[in-house]
Parts: C-alpha cells; sequence; structure tokens
C-alpha cells in the first residue's frame, strides 16, 4: 500500500513535481529562507569574490561586477540556446517559450507568440 502524497511541503515540489499552491507556496518559503541565510551578510567590496557567478548566484551579491557578469552569463546562454533550438518533435514547439527562449521562428512558435502578444495588450 503506498502512502498518500502530503501536500504543501517542499517535499513533495521536488521528490513528486506537485505545482498545487500550498507545494508550490512552501518551496517559495523555502527559497526566500535560503536566499536569506546566504544573502543576508554585508559584501565586502574589496572581497576578490565580486564579478563571479559564485558571488552574484550564492552570496546574492548585486554589484555592478556581479550584475555584468550575469548579464554576461545569461546573454552566453541564451545565444547557444538559438543556436542549438529545438528538435522537431520538441514539445516546445507552438509555444511562447519556443518562440522567445530557444528562437524558434516555425509558423506555430510563431504564432503562439502572436497570440501571447495579443493578451498582452
Amino acid at each position: 500500500m503506498t502512502k498518500p502524497i502530503r501536500h504543501g511541503i517542499r517535499y513533495t515540489y521536488t521528490r513528486y513535481g506537485c505545482r498545487c499552491e500550498p507545494c508550490v507556496a512552501a518551496n517559495a518559503q523555502y527559497q526566500r529562507d535560503s536566499d536569506n541565510r546566504r544573502g543576508g551578510e554585508v559584501k565586502d567590496p574589496d572581497d576578490v569574490r565580486h564579478g563571479t557567478i559564485n558571488f552574484y548566484t550564492n552570496f546574492k551579491c548585486r554589484c555592478d561586477k556581479c550584475r555584468a557578469t550575469h548579464k554576461a552569463k545569461m546573454k552566453r546562454e541564451r545565444i547557444e540556446r538559438h543556436k542549438q533550438g529545438l528538435a522537431a518533435g520538441d514539445s516546445r514547439h507552438g509555444t511562447y517559450n519556443g518562440y522567445t527562449s530557444w528562437g524558434c521562428r516555425c509558423d506555430p512558435c510563431k504564432a503562439a507568440s502572436a497570440e501571447y502578444r495579443k493578451t498582452r495588450t
């Protein structure tokens, strides 16, 4: 006999992929608590870790050097995704995500993007 899944705890969110409101809220609270534990201290401006992805991500530093490094990393990843594109049978075809995040310009992706933009105005 299997045990019923408990909702409203982070384990259910991560282990079972549950996205019900209580599980999403539990995971969000965990992330906030984790961010507060790691990012609460004052960053020394002379710290040699400034300008690294580690300092931006794990220590929540948002100085100009760390932001610039993060921005460059995101740009490299976006360019790489666009080069890679979506495989022919990929389920993201025909979605706004396929159009924006993957740079796909097939007719279904273009239509999904146009539909999304209509709802935003």
